[in-house]
């Protein structure tokens, strides 16, 4: 008989919701209000694309991040520190900052936080 080998589920390390009546509008580039407040949910995984039963696979950290009517939004890195560096990448796109990079950040930041790094 052959080896079964079950998938790695992803390990939730953090969650969180945000609301915000606050919204960029990009093509007339200024800030709208929005009732109801737009919703935000944020979860940061540890997953792995390899078989649970590899020992000490390689994993890697993944912010998913769901608005907008249910619009999924994913920044993946091997790193804690990577991870924040690849919401930062979309800091030059105006449009997707306001919207939703800069709430993505504060998160990760509220994660780091907890998780006992100290910042600089």
């Amino acid at each position: 008989m052959g080896r079964t080998f079950h998938r790695y589920k992803p390990q939730k390390i953090f969650e969180k919701e945000l609301q915000t009546s606050e919204f960029y509008d990009c093509k007339e580039k200024k800030w709208v209000a929005v009732i109801p407040k737009m919703k935000y949910r944020f979860v940061i995984a540890l997953k792995s694309d390899y078989p649970r039963e590899v020992f000490d696979a390689p994993k890697y950290y993944m912010m998913k991040v769901v608005w907008k009517n249910g619009k999924e939004q994913v920044f993946e890195a091997d790193t804690k520190d990577a991870l924040g560096d690849a919401i930062l990448r979309f800091r030059t796109n105006e449009c997707f900052w306001n919207n939703l990079g800069r709430y993505a950040y504060r998160v990760y930041l509220d994660w780091v936080n907890k998780s006992g790094r100290l910042l600089q």
